[in-house]
């Protein structure tokens, strides 16, 4: 359904004045005041009327023929529509393989839109500059610039990581000599079955193909293992978390004799 009314202007304002020169203009009321959209495109003129603005806000790209860009939406478009861009592996960045009468290449999402933003074909941007999007806007980074800033958020995560192992280790250790000195194992048993619990799982999983629920029950039996020689057994442990992760392995060891012993009675 409209909402305004389209007609076609044959005055000249705005451009040449050597001749007339028609265009479609939509009008429409927004907070009370009238606007006005003029476009030599009918269906251009038509979307904004109607309220569907969304190939309004496309940008062409120079050079490129038959692409178009939407910085807001990030999204990419072609002469067929919309395209699928693909990321690489280890990278945040977006890339769409465009091609010409002349060649096919590949360009980042951050080259294209600020290529379109600046009115420039991004097929003359040097290939050692790299587009960043920081703070709402794309900036022009050199190489050695993105290397260095990577090489700095790498030793940052590094020393994160570091920090968080050490942390762990602390409180195990802090566990450990409470329960040797108390002789209290209320407090390991909350820790093994509980706090450390997911981090194992997720450790089975990353490292083990195999289902939740077989994960799942390999980390049971670690834990009751472990809990098995640390209580009853009375053989104490360096760590928790990295005992219990030693004796996932040792389940899986054994259920694969198991099935293999098994096996061989059933061909026998």
């Amino acid at each position: 359904m409209i909402k305004g009314t389209i007609y076609y202007d044959e005055s000249s304002r705005g451009r040449s004045h050597i001749g007339k020169q028609g265009r479609w203009v939509g009008e429409k009321t927004e907070h009370g005041k009238r606007v006005r959209m003029r476009s030599s495109d009918y269906n251009k003129v038509l979307k904004w009327v109607t309220g569907n603005t969304r190939d309004c806000n496309r940008v062409p790209l120079i050079g490129l023929t038959g692409y178009s860009i939407d910085v807001e939406r990030k999204e990419v478009f072609s002469k067929w529509g919309m395209m699928k861009g693909h990321r690489r592996i280890g990278e945040n960045g977006t890339e769409y393989l465009i091609t010409t009468k002349e060649k096919k290449f590949v360009t980042s999402f951050n080259r294209l839109a600020y290529a379109a933003i600046h009115n420039i074909d991004v097929r003359q941007m040097p290939s050692d500059l790299y587009v960043k999007y920081i703070d709402g806007e794309y900036v022009l980074m050199c190489r050695d610039e993105i290397l260095r800033e990577n090489n700095n958020n790498r030793r940052i995560r590094n020393r994160r990581e570091i920090l968080s192992i050490l942390e762990k280790r602390m409180l195990e250790t802090g566990i450990l000599q409470r329960y040797y000195i108390t002789g209290n194992a209320a407090e390991i048993v909350e820790y093994s079955t509980k706090t450390c619990f997911k981090s194992i799982l997720y450790h089975v999983l990353k490292n083990r193909s195999c289902g939740l629920q077989r994960a799942t029950d390999i980390v049971l039996e670690a834990t009751e293992k472990f809990l098995q020689r640390t209580l009853k057994e009375n053989t104490p442990p360096m760590t928790i978390s990295g005992t219990i992760r030693s004796l996932c392995c040792k389940v899986v060891a054994d259920d694969s004799r198991r099935r293999e012993y098994n096996d061989n009675i059933i061909t026998n």
